[in-house]
Parts: structure tokens; sequence; C-alpha cells
């Protein structure tokens, strides 16, 4: 359930960001910092509900590259609304 309140933060963070600055590069470094970050508290600040070996590296990994996809999405759709608004005025 976490997991999808952080990939859902990060869509909105990169679309939101996007709409503000038009600026894709700002956009996807920001966003994708959402997801690492959430991982972090995750390990770090909640209580500990595993059994074995920590594998807080390997997450953090490949929360880090969904982060980053997800943060093209969210770009990608900040375009496509951009685009639409623009041809709205025209």
């Amino acid at each position: 359930m976490e997991a999808n309140i952080a990939i859902g933060l990060t869509l909105l963070v990169a679309l939101v960001v996007y709409l503000k600055t038009k600026k894709s590069r700002l956009s996807l470094l920001i966003a994708s910092m959402v997801m690492p970050a959430f991982i972090l508290y995750a390990e770090f600040f909640m209580a500990y509900q595993g059994g074995g070996a920590s594998m807080w590296p390997i997450a953090l990994f490949v929360g880090s590259c969904i982060g980053f996809a997800v943060a093209l999405v969210g770009v990608g759709l900040g375009m496509f609304i951009q685009k639409i608004v623009d041809n709205e005025k025209a």
C-alpha cells in the first residue's frame, strides 16, 4: 500500500513541477528523489517488519529505477497536457 502511495506521489510531483516550471530535467530530478526518500524513510524510521536480512540497498536501487520511470511518465503527461492547453489558446 505504501509503495502505491510513493508511486502516485512521484507521478504527481513530476506533473506539478513540469507544469509549473516547464523544465523537464528539473522535473525528472526532483520527482526521481521521491521514491528513494520514501524507501530510506521506511527502512530507517518505520518499525522493522521483516524477519531475515535487510535488503534495503536492493530496494533502493530497484525503487530508484521505478521512480525514474514513473517520473518520465509524469513529465510526459505534463508535456501532453501543456500541448493541449497551448493548442486551445491558439
